[in-house]
């Protein structure tokens, strides 16, 4: 669920006119994302400079970098740390069928296809592909 907040809030922040500051509040109740947790999320957004943070009253969040220079794999990574798809392909545990497995292999094979498109898959192309903020669910924003 963190992963999906973000990558709203940072669609979000990414239709906004540069200079323009956004609280957290503002896209919480936008929606609907719980603001403890949206909080959270737009802290390690920010330590992991995918956006800055800016204090007082006029503050808010914008993005650090251009939507075309964030990739998915950057938000999944900030959030959710190193992801595998099976245990075994994490090299800090110990698998108990690692001696009989068959599957490592063609999951790292797959577990490398994943990586490549979450690397390839930009904000930018996320944006292109979805509603405006503001446009009713099921209107057409293009």
């Amino acid at each position: 669920m963190a992963t999906d907040y973000a990558i709203i809030a940072l669609g979000y922040l990414s239709h906004q006119e540069p200079g323009r500051n956004v609280c957290a509040k503002e896209i919480s109740e936008g929606y609907r994302i719980p603001p403890e947790l949206l909080a959270k999320i737009l802290q390690k957004l920010a330590k992991a400079g995918l956006i800055n943070s800016f204090p007082g009253p006029t503050g808010g969040y914008a993005l650090a970098r251009a939507p075309k220079d964030i990739t998915v794999a950057d938000v999944v990574q900030t959030l959710e740390g190193q992801t595998h798809l099976v245990k075994c392909l994490n090299d800090d545990l110990e698998c108990i069928v690692a001696g009989t497995c068959d599957i490592v292999e063609p999951m790292r094979l797959i577990h490398a296809r994943v990586q490549e498109v979450l690397q390839k898959t930009t904000l930018e192309e996320i944006q292109r592909n979805c509603r405006k903020p503001d446009t009713p669910v099921g209107a057409s924003s293009r």
